[in-house]
């Protein structure tokens, strides 16, 4: 997980046409914090646009799916979605592993790189 891209920043993405505004500097605050700030704009998408966003994928597969990923927090994206895979394919660990070797092309990566 990158701090800088959370569960927040998928959702709002997703279901909304996000703008930033303007950024706001940490001095307006007090005390200060050490994050910088922004005044975000969503303009959140109609039924017909989010289907088309969507691309037929389910909206509740695409929720287990994100909520997944990001369930723990020092953990990679593959080690999130690992629980999840294994309940699509009843519990065959040999063929999670192809699964997500073939769809990250880990197979030719070096253990230390995965």
């Amino acid at each position: 997980r990158c701090k800088d891209y959370g569960i927040l920043s998928v959702v709002f993405q997703l279901y909304t046409t996000p703008k930033i505004h303007f950024k706001i500097p940490p001095t307006v605050f007090y005390p200060q914090p050490k994050v910088d700030s922004a005044l975000l704009g969503l303009h959140f998408l109609g039924p017909t646009s989010l289907r088309r966003r969507l691309a037929g994928v389910s909206p509740a597969h695409l929720r287990s799916v994100v909520t997944a990923a990001f369930q723990q927090r020092r953990k990679t994206v593959r080690n999130g979605l690992k629980k999840l895979a294994l309940e699509v394919y009843g519990g065959d660990a040999e063929r999670v592993k192809e699964f997500f070797e073939r769809s990250t092309g880990e197979g030719d990566l070096p253990p230390v790189v995965r």
